[in-house]
């Protein structure tokens, strides 16, 4: 838990340590919320390539754009497809299709 006190973040759980505040902003930024401030999509990477949305394949990762889950590409990768080739199937860009190979890496 954070609280906002002369310009930074003190952190609550750990005996009020100050947190670094650039780097909680851009993570917080990766949430997207509602009109009623209730988180709903969570972008793991700094691209937004990649999203987590309970609404979306039950919240399993998935590539923003098309809602293909990451798994899949991954599945298709070690079934001997190429990157061009499963990118032209799903109508996504090369790049996608290697930020889901990459973020399934790190999962």
């Amino acid at each position: 838990m954070f609280l906002g006190q002369y310009g930074e973040r003190v952190n609550l759980t750990r005996a009020g340590q100050i947190a670094i505040k650039h780097i909680l902003m851009d993570h917080l930024a990766r949430i997207e919320r509602d009109e009623l401030h209730i988180p709903v999509r969570l972008y793991p990477g700094d691209s937004h390539t990649i999203v987590l949305d309970a609404r979306l394949a039950f919240g399993r990762p998935v590539i923003a754009r098309r809602g293909i889950s990451t798994a899949t590409i991954v599945d298709r990768v070690n079934a001997g497809e190429t990157e061009e080739e499963i990118a032209k199937d799903y109508g996504l860009d090369c790049q996608e299709v290697k930020d889901a190979l990459v973020y399934e890496q790190a999962a």
